[in-house]
């Protein structure tokens, strides 16, 4: 299980390596959906236009091998069908292998926050649930991050 966890983070590093810290294409409303009634993806993927459609977007950048600009693209299965997108993500993210830190991009990659990374792996954890029915890009949810209490990033 503990290589499992080293590789998702490895994944996940890659997944999030195109890191813009932009923040043009985030989510804005005077709207607030809350955590539960977003069921995490309004949150997660605030974090992701932050961190990972820089590669993961519309097109693909930087080597970056796939999409993750909006929630079906986090549902494609593998090649193989034995996983979704989803699920690497977490390997990934919990591994920290996304964002590629290493990657050299002009503005340089920027870690996932303490409270970014366990917005992502909260979203996760509870199944990759998708939007608020009818509101797939969160354009009404004002995200929110996940707190850290400093024991367990």
């Amino acid at each position: 299980m503990r290589a499992s966890r080293l590789f998702c983070h490895l994944l996940i590093r890659l997944t999030f390596a195109c890191s813009s810290g932009v923040a043009e294409n985030a989510p804005t409303s005077d709207t607030h959906v809350s955590q539960a009634e977003a069921g995490g993806f309004c949150d997660a993927f605030a974090v992701m236009q932050q961190k990972c459609l820089r590669c993961h977007g519309n097109p693909t950048a930087n080597g970056a091998p796939f999409r993750l600009d909006s929630y079906e693209a986090t549902q494609v299965r593998s090649r193989d069908g034995s996983e979704l997108r989803s699920e690497r993500m977490r390997e990934v993210i919990e591994s920290a292998y996304m964002p590629p830190l290493k990657l050299r991009v002009d503005p340089a990659v920027e870690p996932l926050t303490c409270e970014e990374r366990r917005t992502l792996l909260a979203w996760l954890d509870d199944g990759a649930p998708p939007p608020p029915a009818g509101d797939p890009r969160c354009e009404s949810a004002t995200p929110a991050l996940q707190a850290c209490d400093g024991a367990n990033p």
